[in-house]
């Protein structure tokens, strides 16, 4: 099965490194076919050709738009807060309703780090020093939540005097995960296995 992805990343970022993974681990057999928007902008200018590309030249059964709900543009906020909703709606709207059906939109909420914060015992895996003992790094359960994960991911790399890159390290920690299940946490990452699930 021959499935694209628009992320905004370029390739080699860490959206591209870290849903490859996944999708790798969830099912090995899927064809997978990337564009690389760039930035959120351009993703949500230029989606509407980039869908198309994928499904008319690519020949893909589904295509997936993946983007962070943060940084979020003024104008797609409701009552002074991202709206996931809102940015949904726009992305569809530049998408031919003839594909309507076979695309997935998934905002996460508020940014991949999200993802990554759910399991403690990869991120404490990943930053074992052996000169010094690492604290055990809990599970956050509600890692959606926070307004801003990438800054929470980089407090507990600083904590152990690490800087944390996301292209360079979010990749290492997503191979760690033993139970992806677990990640299912933040509905963005559950809605993707979903998803993937259904094209089988």
């Amino acid at each position: 099965m021959r499935v694209g992805f628009v992320v905004e990343c370029h390739r080699g970022g860490a959206d591209h490194k870290v849903i490859e993974h996944v999708v790798a681990r969830l099912d090995a057999s899927v064809d997978l076919r990337w564009v690389f928007a760039g930035n959120k902008g351009e993703l949500f200018r230029e989606c509407g050709g980039l869908v198309r590309g994928l499904y008319e030249n690519e020949k893909c059964a589904r295509v997936f738009v993946v983007w962070d709900l943060m940084p979020c543009d003024k104008d797609m906020q409701d009552k002074g807060k991202p709206s996931c909703e809102k940015e949904r709606a726009h992305v569809l709207s530049k998408i031919d309703k003839t594909h309507h059906a076979r695309t997935v939109l998934i905002c996460i909420r508020h940014e991949l780090e999200a993802w990554l914060l759910c399991d403690g015992q990869a991120l404490t895996t990943f930053l074992e020093n052996k000169n010094h003992p690492t604290p055990v790094i809990r599970d956050d359960k509600k890692s959606e939540q926070h307004k801003n994960p990438k800054v929470v991911l980089r407090q507990i790399f600083e904590k152990q005097g690490r800087e944390y890159r996301d292209t360079d390290h979010a990749p290492k920690v997503i191979a760690l995960v033993k139970n992806l299940a677990k990640l299912e946490r933040v509905q963005s990452f559950k809605r993707l296995c979903e998803k993937l699930v259904a094209v089988r």
